[in-house]
């Protein structure tokens, strides 16, 4: 099951934030759908677990993509399993019923239509520079 539903054409979606992340989300993006050029933004998403931190970054990630074409994107996390195991099956799952990219195995990336790219990474490489260089 996907969060997605193609309705007359347009994808729609059921989801629903709780109260913080629906505040970052106004401070995040302005009146007009684009990122906020007010100033630099800064938060940490706490809580317990399964409160939706995870889900509210991939959601984010994925519009900046969408909305931003020929854009690349880097996506950290700590350890690189947790990009295989959880962070990219779970993106799979939710976004790829929008067939707005394809997910390249071989380099750990989704190649969107638009011509961006989500590039992942584990810290855990033990290189900098392979990081550094992904995006």
């Amino acid at each position: 099951m996907s969060l997605f539903e193609l309705k007359n054409g347009v994808w729609t979606s059921n989801i629903k934030l709780n109260a913080f992340q629906s505040a970052v989300e106004r401070d995040f993006w302005d009146e007009k759908g684009d990122v906020s050029t007010d100033g630099v933004i800064q938060y940490i998403l706490m809580g317990g677990f399964a409160n939706g931190k995870s889900f509210w970054t991939q959601l984010t990630t994925h519009r900046m993509c969408l909305k931003y074409p020929n854009t690349s994107w880097l996506y950290i996390k700590a350890r690189q399993n947790a990009l295989e195991t959880t962070v990219i099956p779970q993106m799979l799952k939710d976004f790829s019923v929008t067939d707005s990219f394809r997910y390249n195995k071989k380099h750990m990336r989704f190649e969107y239509k638009n011509g961006s790219v989500l590039c992942f990474k584990g810290y855990d490489h033990n290189n900098i520079h392979d990081i550094l260089s992904s995006a």
